[in-house]
């Protein structure tokens, strides 16, 4: 049936090549092919040349220093000619403005016996400004919802004072604690929020450094973790009993409370799941916190792009919904804290992340 129905269209599905070509040069996002073996640019649309502000003719160059950061970072060009499927977010230098954020994204292909590099590159400045404005938005009505929660705070507080002072009505005693409490919680349910979103438009962090027992907190997540899940085993394996150092401890507790989350969702036919904490090795004092688990892993080719923002790796979707902004927010935390976060992962056997974190003050 379908063949006779292609014998009987009318469309003429033999399309010059004039007008794919001419489609690709209206496309909006940027669009460039990299010869791989001679290392230079064979093709680059109307949108690509505007946005890398090319003076000239672009086709023919090298394509190594093609899309480079401000500063001495290296260029994003050379990394995504050396690997597989590649996508990143970053600013890129232009000669005649500011540097621009973009959303740029890298494939292999293989053509007439060619190794071609493709590489799409999107202008994020309107969705940033965007995101922006839905922050102060957001950081508004956070504003608003907390001062009357701190008003029924007080309140309650001020209530619970009189009544322990004449030392009656204990029923009405536990009702205030209750307000108190589910203000509170309220309350970092806001923050959590807030930080969620900051995390989403990669906001600068402000931390909010104190003192902070690594290991109490540790001890503290790993402890909520096993209520959520019967059918893991989370242990901490430690030679230390105490580990302080300052820290923004909202905020690690939240780096480690989706790592160990993530272990227990990515293991659903449950298991073990260590946390392991250790002393940095080395000149520099520090800290090191590997979680591991014996999940599903992450494969090869997802491992160079797992922190990336909204990205998730291949077989992730199989097993859980997701956001693809925790390990992007987790290395944005540690990252802010002076530190590193990597992972090891075998498709099968499980993965290990691993955060290297300088320590001012190691001894308890």
């Amino acid at each position: 049936m379908s063949t006779s129905l292609a014998r009987e269209s009318k469309v003429d599905t033999n399309l010059p090549s004039d007008l794919f070509k001419d489609v690709v040069e209206r496309i909006p996002e940027g669009i460039l092919l990299l010869d791989e073996a001679d290392d230079v640019v064979v093709y680059a649309n109307r949108a690509a040349k505007s946005l890398l502000q090319a003076q000239g003719r672009i086709e023919g160059q090298p394509a190594s220093g093609l899309l480079e950061e401000p500063g001495n970072a290296p260029s994003q060009s050379d990394g995504f000619r050396h690997s597989g499927d590649w996508r990143r977010e970053f600013e890129i230098r232009r000669e005649c403005d500011e540097p621009l954020q973009v959303d740029c994204w890298s494939s292999r292909i293989h053509i007439q016996g060619m190794t071609l590099r493709y590489v799409g590159i999107r202008d994020l400045s309107e969705r940033r400004a965007m995101e922006r404005n839905h922050q102060d938005l957001l950081e508004s009505l956070s504003h608003d919802l907390k001062n009357p929660l701190a008003a029924i705070r007080t309140n309650a507080e001020l209530a619970l004072k009189r009544l322990g002072a004449s030392n009656d009505d204990h029923k009405a005693t536990d009702l205030l604690q209750n307000i108190t409490e589910s203000v509170d919680e309220m309350t970092s349910d806001l923050e959590s929020l807030l930080e969620i979103f900051r995390l989403r438009v990669g906001a600068m962090i402000d931390l909010n450094l104190d003192d902070c027992d690594l290991l109490e907190t540790i001890g503290e997540v790993v402890d909520e973790a096993q209520q959520s899940s019967e059918t893991h085993v989370i242990s901490i394996e430690t030679i230390d009993s105490v580990v302080m150092f300052r820290c923004d401890h909202g905020r690690i507790r939240m780096v480690l409370r989706s790592l160990i989350a993530n272990a227990i969702k990515y293991s659903p036919d449950g298991g073990t799941v260590v946390v392991a904490v250790h002393r940095a090795d080395g000149s520099s004092p520090g800290v090191e916190i590997s979680i591991t688990d014996r999940g599903v892993g992450i494969p090869q080719n997802d491992i160079d792009n797992i922190f990336t923002r909204y990205y998730r790796a291949g077989n992730a979707g199989q097993i859980a919904d997701g956001s693809g902004i925790g390990l992007a927010g987790a290395r944005h935390v540690i990252s802010a804290h002076g530190g590193t976060i990597d992972v090891q992962s075998k498709v099968g056997a499980g993965s290990t992340f691993t955060i290297q974190l300088p320590v001012m003050d190691i001894d308890g």
